[in-house]
């Protein structure tokens, strides 16, 4: 039997924000599956960056008895419209979903879309087995554990099996989406080197999603078998034919649980440098888990960029996010990485339910010393998932302190409209109003300024995919871009102090992206045209005035980013875009 796995297309971020990379999840299922002699393609209509129109012209030209989609909020849209249209043109494989979103809102896609039969919630592998298994011998599917079904109208679910004790004991993942991730330009290898977490952030469903399960919220694989798998990969033909060094470890904590996640850190280090292979890494983890002593080794070995969520630099909203961890935490692990030279990237909560104007104010002090261009979505607004403490304690409070709840699945304007959708109107998966009216009217002004910022950043990320601006350039673009927010975040707060209309500030900044844009537009029409060693081109860009020497394909010194920017490409190779 043959066997589908089906990512299709996001709808929202830039590859900065959300870099193209491979989909563990989907290759974890393909290497179960074939160990278990199935035949199974992986279709990442994501990378493909096909439509739903594209996605399914080609699951059509196959025959499957089994289609599995993973979903995001981002992709819900399309993987919906993908569904309709196979069932439109005849097909009755078995279709089933899989991941966060669906584990958690099967009750709302049951009642709101139809075309699939069957949603597999928590970890999938051997559950997904079972269900092929099943399907091939025409058995009776609905008592798998895991699974949710719709049956006379009624949604049942049923029990949830543990989860996978040793890690080790899953096969590799498949790699076929890598050449497609190639293409697209992101040569960077993915391995999953636990799952889970320990903590419990209220606004994570982390957390939440393993904890429907028996079992340890937090798994590692031994360093061995990690070591084991980075080794192959390196070794692999087509690494060594693109000259792959990069590898991101895709884990959402990547130190792991107190004294044995620590350890087990190290012993990943330890067995990098035995092996003597010489790769670059990018880590996630807490900033209360950044120790010198801990990062030095894991420096040696190649660590060369981290990924923390910060969420905030005021206390009380790092207690309200359940944290368990202090400012002085986040401030100091920053200075570790600033002083052993490792690269960072910080993801931050400045908008939440129950967010002050006083404490906006002194988070975006904080982070603006730091620069804006170490912030993954500058300006990012909570978002209440289901399945996280936050969601549940708000749900509960609906209508008792003026917070309100719209679903997005019932948001039917922008079902199909698939062209049209922005990150703003993904901001209503789960909307609330703000307990503080200057928060809300802060909010009103900076979400604009911060897309059309963000739309500024992704017409520079495709000047450098299409290879009109070198890796240097690029980033020199992007740090001005990113760094001038400060001056759209002075401006908002002298409007709410003020209380000048939102109206008034939200066009005088559109006035500036407009032409921001058009010199952008211009800036592009040079580089294509320009005779090189000849021409300067000056230009505008966030009220920032640049100028460009066409003649060394270089921008302006920029005072104390030079080091960073160097840095940074090394860590990049040159024309590599990862995370941050």
């Amino acid at each position: 039997m043959k066997i589908l796995l089906v990512h299709c297309k996001s709808s929202i971020g830039n590859e900065l924000s959300h870099p193209k990379l491979e989909h563990l999840g989907l290759g974890y299922l393909a290497s179960v599956l074939r160990q278990h002699g199935y035949e199974v393609m992986i279709l990442d209509a994501h990378l493909l960056g096909f439509s739903a129109k594209e996605t399914v012209e080609k699951i059509l030209q196959e025959e499957y008895g089994l289609i599995g989609f993973t979903i995001f909020s981002t992709n819900l849209e399309c993987t919906m419209q993908v569904i309709s249209l196979l069932r439109s043109h005849g097909a009755r494989t078995h279709i089933a979903l899989g991941g966060y979103f669906p584990t958690f809102l099967y009750k709302e896609l049951f009642t709101h879309y139809s075309g699939f039969d069957s949603i597999v919630r928590g970890e999938a592998e051997y559950a997904f087995l079972e269900l092929a298994k099943k399907i091939e011998n025409s058995q009776d599917w609905r008592r798998i554990q895991n699974i949710a079904y719709l049956e006379d109208g009624k949604i049942i679910t049923n029990p949830m099996r543990p989860l996978i004790h040793d890690l080790d004991e899953l096969p590799f993942p498949s790699r076929d989406t890598l050449p497609d991730l190639i293409k697209a330009g992101n040569p960077v290898i993915s391995v999953s080197p636990s799952r889970g977490c320990y903590m419990n952030c209220s606004f994570c469903s982390i957390i939440s999603f393993y904890g429907l399960s028996d079992g340890a919220k937090w798994r590692e694989r031994s360093p061995e078998n990690i070591v084991d798998e980075i080794e192959l990969l390196l070794n692999s033909e087509i690494a060594k034919e693109h000259s792959i060094d990069y590898i991101w470890f895709a884990v959402d904590e990547f130190i792991g649980h107190k004294k044995n996640g620590k350890t087990h850190a190290q012993r990943i280090a330890e067995e990098i440098l035995k092996r003597r292979l010489n790769f670059r890494f990018e880590i996630a983890c807490r900033a209360d888990r950044v120790e010198e002593e801990l990062f030095e080794p894991l420096f040696e070995a190649g660590l060369r960029s981290v990924y923390m969520g910060v969420e905030s630099f005021v206390q009380n909203q790092l207690d309200s996010f359940n944290k368990n961890c202090t400012v002085g935490d986040n401030e100091r692990a920053i200075d570790i990485l600033e002083d052993l030279g490792i690269d960072y990237t910080l993801g931050t909560i400045v908008f939440s339910p129950e967010t002050t104007f006083e404490e906006f104010k002194a988070n975006q002090e904080a982070i603006r010393q730091i620069g804006y261009r170490h912030v993954t979505v500058p300006l990012a607004r909570l978002k209440l998932f289901k399945g996280t403490s936050l969601e549940r304690e708000m749900r509960q409070s609906e209508g008792s302190r003026g917070f309100s709840r719209q679903s997005y699945l019932s948001n039917r304007q922008l079902r199909y409209d698939l062209e049209s959708l922005t990150e703003s109107q993904f901001d209503k998966i789960y909307d609330y109003e703000f307990s503080d009216l200057q928060a809300a009217k802060l909010w009103e002004i900076l979400s604009t300024c911060r897309e059309s910022n963000e739309e500024l950043v992704a017409a520079i990320i495709e000047l450098h995919t299409n290879q009109l601006i070198d890796g240097v350039t690029f980033w020199k673009l992007v740090f001005l871009v990113r760094d001038a927010l400060a001056l759209y975040v002075d401006e908002a707060i002298g409007a709410v102090q003020d209380d000048i209309d939102s109206q008034q500030v939200i066009e005088k900044h559109f006035e500036r992206f407009q032409r921001s844009k058009k010199e952008l537009r211009q800036f592009r029409t040079f580089l294509e045209s320009a005779e090189p060693e000849t021409e300067i081109f000056y230009f505008t860009l966030n009220e920032q005035k640049i100028l460009y020497d066409n003649r060394t394909a270089q921008l302006p010194v920029i005072p104390g980013l030079e080091k960073e920017i160097a840095e940074k490409e090394y860590r990049k190779r040159g024309d590599i875009l990862t995370i941050g």
